[in-house]
């Protein structure tokens, strides 16, 4: 075998650096492999280690998703369960409102049914009953008004065969006894307690009449009113009152004002109520004669305007203001054609010639309104015998005065009766300015027909 040739020992150095720098760099480079290769492997056991923990991390994610989902769908669930109750509670409870008042408006209807049906019944017996009440109450007040027309025509016969009587013991008396039918008949009273009794049958008293006379103050004291407006005195039903007082300012005080309220409150028939009191006043009758008053009562019907007017004198207002003045200007130029009248009834109370400038010169303002002023009537005179314990029974020149009695009862706005029922002759002697049977001015006389 061929040997090779020995090689010098700085070359030898030389190699065995180099292959120790080979070996180092290959040492080196699959140390850094390995490192690179344990790297690598660290990096993807990271990785793989990472994405584990992701999947993990997804999966435990998923999984709380999943049981908030199943939590929610249970929640879900259950507000649905809930509702589903609540909505069933509700058309439960509807329903049960519902048959509720079913049962409640049936109840209603049946209870309706059955008390109009009671009600039919009740009011039909009452019906009935109210009727046979009315039929016997109706007999029995026919009963009693053909007793009472009887007692009245009896009591009539009486008062005529008494007038009879007086008034020939009069002409007697006077020497005139064939003229007695010459007097006229005359029997007011009798007409104006007819209309009285009208009123009380028609307040529906089934009780025979009695009659009861009391003061305005005795009324005060004991007289009320029931829920009924049905006035008692003394504990007595008052159908009818009739005022014999109370026709002047001066017959009244506070109490006794409150006390004739309390009369025209009631149910009571009066004779006169307020309105017709204050219609028979001066000032009322003065405002009637005024143009184009009456044809307001009489409309579209002017004769009987024009008759009634024809009844009038003249009638002058004396209120505040130009009319007032020309009227004062004309009494005060000639007082003796004239009267001066206050608002009072009864004689005694006009104010007559000179005394009419006074009276007016010392009403000023408002005082004058309490009167009007009239024309003086001058009447015609005739001879007359007038009888009074003042004076002998002589014959002397006297002036009458004539006055018509009518009576009507009316039901609020309803006339029911209008009629005249007699009249009263006034005399007095002529030379006096006013007469009065109070005063003793005056006298009642009789109509002679000629």
């Amino acid at each position: 075998m061929k040997q090779r040739p020995k090689r010098p020992k700085q070359d030898e150095n030389k190699t065995t650096t180099r292959r120790q720098r080979d070996d180092n760099a290959t040492t080196t480079r699959r140390q850094r492999d390995d490192n690179a290769t344990t790297t690598r492997r660290q990096r993807d056991d990271n990785a793989t280690l990472t994405t584990t923990r992701r999947q993990r991390r997804n999966a435990n994610a998923t999984q709380t998703q999943r049981k908030r989902n199943a939590n929610a769908t249970q929640t879900q669930r259950k507000r649905d369960d809930n509702d589903a109750n609540a909505t069933q509670t509700q058309r439960s409870a509807t329903q049960r409102k519902r048959n509720a008042n079913t049962t409640q408006t049936q109840r209603k209807r049946n209870a309706s049914a059955t008390t109009t049906t009671q009600r039919k019944r009740n009011a039909n017996a009452t019906q009935t009953q109210r009727k046979r009440n009315a039929n016997t109450t109706q007999t029995q007040r026919n009963a009693n008004a053909t007793q009472r027309k009887r007692n009245a025509n009896a009591t009539t016969t009486r008062c005529k065969r008494d007038r009879n009587a007086t008034k020939t013991d009069v002409l007697r008396f006077c020497g005139r006894s064939e003229q007695s039918e010459r007097l006229h008949d005359n029997s007011p009273a009798s007409g104006l307690m007819s209309a009285m009794f009208k009123a009380w049958e028609l307040y529906g008293s089934d009780r025979n009449v009695s009659v009861i006379h009391r003061t305005l103050e005795e009324v005060c004291a004991s007289g009320i009113l029931d829920q009924d407006d049905r006035l008692f005195v003394d504990g007595r039903e008052v159908a009818v009152v009739y005022f014999r007082y109370g026709h002047a300012p001066q017959h009244y005080s506070e109490q006794l004002w409150a006390t004739r309220l309390l009369i025209e409150r009631s149910r009571a028939v009066k004779c006169p109520d307020i309105a017709t009191h204050l219609a028979g006043t001066k000032k009322v009758q003065q405002v009637l004669s005024e143009a184009g008053v009456l044809e307001r009562f009489f409309p579209q019907r002017p004769r009987v305007v024009e008759q009634i007017r024809a009844t009038f004198t003249g009638l002058y207002s004396l209120d505040l203001g130009p009319e007032g003045d020309r009227t004062v200007e004309m009494a005060l130029a000639a007082p003796d054609k004239f009267v001066l009248k206050p608002q009072r009834e009864g004689g005694g109370n006009n104010v007559f010639g000179s005394d009419i400038c006074r009276v007016l010169s010392e009403s000023k303002g408002k005082d004058r309104t309490a009167f009007i002023l009239m024309d003086k009537i001058e009447a015609g005179s005739a001879p007359n015998i007038l009888v009074s314990e003042q004076h002998p029974p002589v014959v002397s020149e006297c002036t009458g005065e004539l006055g018509v009695f009518g009576a009507y009862v009316r039901l609020g706005s309803e006339l029911l009766s209008n009629q005249v029922t007699g009249h009263a002759l006034k005399v007095k002697r002529a030379e006096l300015p006013e007469g009065g049977i109070m005063t003793g001015n005056g006298a009642v006389s009789s109509v002679y027909l000629v």
